[in-house]
């Protein structure tokens, strides 16, 4: 490879970009003008051949980050970015002083109970990172003074970046496990705080995970053992993000001295751990992607070996929790929408299992938990969640009746074992996230707590509404939308079309309060409930993976097209968003439907499909094969080549495209939207405008900063505003 000093950005062509721009007072719409000089990345082309196939990746050289050409570039593209928007000035202060002023306080962390107190957190005005308390419980009240447990702004200090959790309480109450990661890689170090002395004790453990969910259970970065002095962790390998093995510390020693409690040699599995809800038994999981390896421990014996309970010979998942000595186990074994079923602790025999909740079609059972005398279950049917609770002495099953079956309702993460409540997060398109309360033994709901406050929202002027739109193969798509009641001028609307669908993920139906600045210029905002996700069941997931994940890009562009056609928005008026994986489907359907959208915005897209999988060393790749096909196979390699955006870039126009990247991001590596952007400047017709940004100082989640977070989201819909002819 040519490794000639790169000199700066080369000179473009200048070009023009107008857009149409509301006008006060009968003035001229607003011309929006691309500077001239984007930058052009150098071409180094590089064969890739794999099963007989050569393609030719001209920007291949670009993931080598010790390339000072590298740096230079990305810094270039910033500066590229910042002209482009200098125009948009006035707006984008608009914006932020609207974002960090409606004072959206969303708590930090989920208030919980845990070893007698009452812990919660609050988002200081003016500061730019939270603080957390807690605060003594008698008899479930909460009494005592509230005491300080950590400002993370002063964790903060001299740092550009800083990302804290929580992972709790041991179990006397005496000190706080918290992790930290101060670079914006993902990779953090747990730390234990006296919280007596308010004092970190020297215990450091490197390279555990910011926590891992797995569909719709999370996982901590670590579990305390009931001897209030071990705990357990997961650590993650130096140069992955995959976890590989389950480590056992004990206060007072270093980490060089933790034991190795369980090692995983598959490449395409995770090791994790966490703890039943009765706080008995210690669990360890072999992950993959459709297969759980599970073994226990007492949490009252942390020295003992654990124990297999289930085999990834089986083929199956199975998630388990504890219940006065018997297993409670959420298991796909005879049904793909999972089942639930109790068996005797100490003796695996099929035979002794009794059934808890069926399998049923259409019915996927998405989450578990077990509290003292029930068993609760997030179901999901036709895209709405269902809370049931069943009881363990009778078996009967009452569902928990909630205000809107299309909104976002999960299982709290910590709950109180025995309080005879269990906590639910809820929230939708028009409600602020609230924690309810349900009684176990009648399901009757209050709310608990209010956990996003926003100033001057009045949730009456806003609508949201379910629609059904048909993909070119017959499937229904749900997509749930939400608008301002009184901004209608009876015309097609500006809508951002926001789309997943992958690993199993539903993206539910959630609050935002950042979104209300486009709804109250006239936007709509929709989610497409696309294939790869579970919003319809088990079966929604897997026709929109492996062989089939071409459906997920398929049901985003079919989705727009629905929505046009239906008047909801036309198509110099519907934009695109995509997340990470997300990226993909916003990025495929750029190629599959470039007339489709008047502008695309994808943060931190995984684009680079087929050379990112194709990659083993790249963090997480081996784990996805499951997901996305292993390109090692034949018939893998062609199906990811037929949607991967960055390889089937072709002289096309296309709308106007905004991209992000994280220079420390090891989920997506910033290549991948470097590359493309590279790629798409230099071959897309009709002149369009490509802009970059890449955060020199954050990863795949972008800043750690509150206030920032909202800074980059103005910046966004000032994009979107301007292209729609609304700034």
């Amino acid at each position: 490879m040519d490794r000639r000093a790169w000199s700066g950005p080369a000179i473009a062509l200048a070009f023009l970009l107008t857009v149409s721009a509301t006008a006060a007072d009968g003035e001229a719409p607003a011309v929006w003008t691309a500077p001239p000089g984007a930058p052009e990345a150098p071409v180094e082309p590089t064969e890739l051949v794999a099963h007989g196939h050569t393609r030719i990746d001209p920007y291949y050289w670009l993931r080598d980050r010790d390339d000072p050409r590298v740096t230079a570039y990305l810094e270039a593209e910033n500066r590229y970015f910042e002209r482009a928007f200098a125009p948009l000035a006035s707006l984008r202060d608009e914006l932020s002083s609207q974002l960090l002023g409606r004072h959206a306080v969303t708590q930090p962390v989920t208030p919980f109970r845990q070893a007698g107190f009452l812990i919660y957190g609050r988002q200081p005005e003016g500061r730019d990172y939270p603080v957390f308390y807690r605060r003594r419980l008698d008899g479930g009240r909460h009494e005592g003074p509230e005491e300080l447990m950590l400002d993370v702004n002063e964790s903060a200090a001299n740092h550009s970046y800083c990302r804290v959790r929580l992972e709790g309480l041991d179990p006397t109450g005496r000190i706080l496990a918290y992790i930290v990661d101060t670079v914006g890689n993902g990779r953090y170090t747990l730390r234990f705080r006296d919280l007596a002395s308010g004092r970190d004790l020297p215990d450091r453990i490197e390279g555990v995970i910011g926590g891992a969910v797995f569909g719709t259970l999370v996982f901590p970065a670590v579990v305390w053992a009931a001897d209030f002095s071990t705990v357990f962790y997961a650590r993650q390998l130096p140069d992955d993000m995959r976890l590989d093995s389950i480590h056992r510390h004990r206060l007072g020693t270093g980490q060089a001295e933790d034991a190795l409690v369980y090692q995983e040699e598959d490449p395409s599995f995770w090791s994790l751990v966490t703890a039943s809800s009765s706080g008995k038994l210690i669990l360890l999981y072999a992950i993959g992607t459709d297969v759980t390896e599970v073994r226990a421990l007492e949490a009252a014996r942390p020295l003992e070996e654990p124990r297999l309970l289930f085999s990834r010979e089986g083929g199956t998942q199975s998630w388990v929790e504890e219940h006065d000595g018997e297993l409670i186990v959420r298991t796909d074994d005879g049904a793909e929408g999972y089942r639930v079923v109790r068996m005797p602790l100490d003796d695996p025999d099929p035979a002794l299992r009794r059934e808890v909740r069926p399998g049923r079609d259409g019915v996927l059972i998405d989450a578990m938990q077990v509290l003292k005398g029930h068993v609760v279950l997030l179901e999901r049917r036709e895209a709405r969640p269902e809370v049931w609770i069943v009881d363990l002495a009778d078996g009967s099953s009452r569902r928990v009746e909630l205000a809107e079956e299309a909104s976002q309702t999960r299982l709290a993460f910590r709950q109180d074992w025995a309080s005879g409540t269990v906590r639910l997060e809820y929230s939708s398109l028009t409600a602020p996230r609230k924690l309810l309360a349900v009684d176990l033994a009648d399901g009757a709901v209050r709310t608990e707590t209010e956990l996003q406050e926003v100033d001057g929202y009045d949730p009456r002027l806003y609508r949201s509404e379910r629609f059904w739109a048909t993909a070119r193969d017959g499937a229904r798509v749900p997509v749930s939308l939400v608008y301002r009641a009184d901004r209608s001028d009876g015309n097609p609307r500006p809508l951002l079309l926001y789309g997943y669908g992958t690993y199993g993920v539903t993206i539910d139906p959630a609050f935002d309060a950042a979104r209300l600045s486009l709804l109250d210029r006239g936007f709509v905002y929709a989610i497409a409930h696309v294939r790869g996700g579970q919003a319809l069941g088990r079966s929604w997931y897997e026709h929109g993976r492996g062989p089939e994940k071409i459906h997920t890009m398929q049901d985003f562009v079919d989705a727009g097209r629905a929505l046009v056609a239906s008047g909801w928005t036309a198509p110099d008026r519907l934009f695109a968003l995509g997340e990470s994986a997300g990226g993909a489907t916003v990025g495929a359907a750029l190629n599959m439907a470039p007339d489709l959208f008047r502008g695309v915005v994808a943060k931190v897209p995984a684009v680079d499909l087929v050379t990112s999988m194709s990659d083993p060393s790249i963090p997480l790749v081996t784990g996805e094969y499951g997901e996305w096909g292993n390109p090692a196979e034949r018939d893998a390699y062609f199906a990811l080549l037929a949607y991967s955006p960055y390889d089937n870039v072709a002289p096309r126009e296309i709308p106007a495209l905004l991209v992000f990247a994280g220079l420390h991001d090891r989920q997506v590596s910033y290549w991948e939207p470097a590359k493309w952007v590279a790629k798409l400047r230099a071959t897309a017709t009709g002149r369009p405008l490509i802009l970059l940004r890449t955060d020199m100082e954050a990863g795949h989640f972008g800043a750690s900063s509150a206030a920032r977070r909202l800074t980059d989201e103005a910046l966004v819909q000032a994009f979107l505003l301007r292209l729609a002819g609304l700034g």
